[in-house]
């Protein structure tokens, strides 16, 4: 079996700090449009048949490599699925991009 890669590759890391917490606001309508974003069922399929693969013997690298990038999608697909949630729980005003922007006072 193979274990999720303890470090990311740095395009996963440059991604992840693009959507961190202290990143530009997104609009109501982008979170919305986010929150629709659901694997395709090839993929959530192919997702499924590797994990089950990767329990048991002869497992490849290749394989393990497939699903190890399957899974940063899916993290990355959560982290900005996290951040659409927060926008859209947040009042409109607290999304203006820099102090005296639109919906400053």
């Amino acid at each position: 079996m193979v274990a999720h890669a303890p470090e990311a590759p740095p395009a996963f890391e440059v991604l992840t700090r693009m959507f961190a917490e202290d990143a530009p606001p997104m609009t109501p309508e982008a979170a919305e449009w986010i929150l629709r974003l659901r694997f395709a069922d090839p993929d959530h399929e192919r997702y499924q048949r590797l994990s089950d693969q990767s329990k048991e013997p002869g497992f490849t690298e290749a394989q393990a490599a497939e699903l190890e990038e399957i899974l940063d999608a899916a993290d990355l697909l959560a982290l900005l699925q996290s951040r659409a949630r927060l926008t859209l729980r947040r009042p409109l005003n607290t999304l203006a991009p820099e102090a005296g922007g639109p919906g400053e006072a």
